[in-house]
């Protein structure tokens, strides 16, 4: 979480920092409550960011390595992910499974970058990572 929350982060904070204040103001003066001032306003503009960067965080996490071997104790089918098995097919000397499973990874990365890329063209292309 430490590594990837920044990628929400910045892609929402952009976003905040554009919502006029007048809009909450004039929720506030005709009564609504907080918590509805938030899910009326504020969340629909922030969604596709939060979007975003919920996919560009997912992206990251689809390779940790580190924290799973060390943290985790690398446990077989109890805390396997792809980079561990990567990594345990290359130690057996079985290249076609590793490069197999690394092709997955890649096409998966790229499947995501591409609908995160749709999604900030969607949403004009000022708000975001970029």
């Amino acid at each position: 979480m430490f590594v990837t929350y920044p990628f929400v982060v910045r892609t929402v904070q952009p976003v905040l920092m554009e919502i006029e204040q007048s809009q909450e103001e004039a929720a506030w003066t005709l009564g609504a409550s907080p918590w509805h001032t938030f899910r009326e306003i504020i969340l629909p503009a922030i969604r596709p960011a939060v979007l975003t960067g919920a996919l560009l965080s997912f992206a990251r996490a689809l390779g940790e390595f580190g924290s799973i071997v060390i943290v985790a104790g690398n446990i077989p089918r109890s805390t396997l992910t792809a980079p561990v098995y990567i990594f345990g097919q290359i130690e057996s000397q079985n290249q076609r499974g590793a490069s197999a499973m690394s092709l997955v990874l890649l096409a998966l990365s790229f499947v995501l970058m591409m609908f995160v890329d749709w999604m900030q063209e969607r949403q004009g292309g000022s708000h975001g990572a970029g």
